[in-house]
């Protein structure tokens, strides 16, 4: 026989043995794959809202904060951005109240000058005998946002925090938009660190 014609037949061969065993193969099982019957796919489904919580959270533990420029005397900015807020701010509040003292945040952006002006005037001798009796803790504004959501105007921003560590709803802008006299805007702050209101 012929080289050629032996190689031509062994092939012929080969291609039928192939598709013989493809015919014969068992058909792919369709449908969905098999559970695992000892998971309780149930009880451990995804939830979402705390995942995306958990990724919120996540970017701000990634977020560097800058220290601010400036920090008034007795005034406090040692959060550091990545411990729980609630937490941080409820172990101030009580430390402070065994002191008979309130606890106010002071939202800050030091982009913004009147952020930087107000905290020169807290070292004024009026205003650091105002705030001697209380508690002021700074917290960068763009934190603060991105945590709760939420957009403020008009910064700086005085809030009470309260002795769970919650927040508000007691605020004070203490730079008015409008020409304000100097000393009613003492007067105004005053009343508010004293009561919690300007009403």
């Amino acid at each position: 026989m012929k080289p050629l014609i032996k190689t031509l037949i062994l092939s012929a061969m080969l291609c039928a043995g192939i598709a013989q065993a493809l015919q014969t193969q068992e058909p792919a099982t369709q449908g969905p794959p098999a559970q695992d019957p000892d998971f309780d796919f149930e009880s451990n489904k995804l939830d979402f809202d705390k995942l995306e919580q958990d990724v919120r959270e996540a970017e701000l533990r990634k977020r560097q904060v800058s220290p601010p420029d400036m920090v008034p005397q007795g005034w406090l900015a040692d959060f550091d951005y990545q411990s729980d807020l609630n937490a941080y701010l409820q172990s101030k509040v009580q430390a402070a109240a065994s002191d008979g003292k309130e606890t106010y945040v002071y939202l800050y952006a030091d982009w913004l000058e009147a952020c930087r002006e107000f905290r020169k005037t807290a070292d004024r001798k009026d205003y650091a005998k105002l705030f001697a009796s209380s508690q002021i803790i700074l917290l960068d504004y763009s934190y603060f946002r991105n945590k709760f959501n939420t957009q403020l105007s008009n910064l700086p921003i005085f809030i009470k925090a309260h002795a769970q560590g919650s927040l508000g709803p007691e605020v004070h802008r203490p730079v008015s938009r409008t020409a304000s006299h100097p000393r009613k805007a003492f007067h105004e702050l005053r009343k508010f660190l004293e009561t919690g209101s300007t009403g």
